[in-house]
């Protein structure tokens, strides 16, 4: 049982160190490239459980437009890269080369999409 729970311990650990380490951390940096994402529409395949069993249902997922920018910055004394999801104005505002600060309007995090059942 006590080999259970320090495994268990374990695990979590390096699953914190994992997400924390994965997320991004600049809150600030140079623009470096800028990129837009149009909307496009795919199928994916979800598992849900069903009875003792798992199926796969299609899901249809709008991924929609996104600007994205590339900053550069200074995270723990490292260089870092990291792509910034922005508004279409702030887009529209910075070139490659300008000073960029992480805000309300900004997120770190592609979430701007939807799923509906096929």
């Amino acid at each position: 049982m006590k080999k259970i729970i320090n495994f268990a311990i374990s695990l979590f650990v390096l699953l914190v160190l994992f997400i924390s380490t994965g997320c991004n951390q600049l809150k600030e940096g140079k623009v470096v490239s800028k990129h837009y994402e149009p909307t496009r529409n795919y199928i994916m395949f979800m598992t849900i459980p069903c009875g003792k069993s798992m199926v796969l249902k299609p899901y249809i997922v709008t991924d929609n437009e996104d600007w994205v920018i590339t900053i550069e910055g200074l995270f723990g004394g490292k260089n870092r890269t990291e792509d910034v999801y922005v508004t279409s104005k702030q887009y529209n505002c910075l070139q490659k080369g300008d000073n960029f600060f992480l805000n309300a309007d900004c997120s770190a995090e592609d979430l701007n999409n939807t799923k509906q059942e096929k």
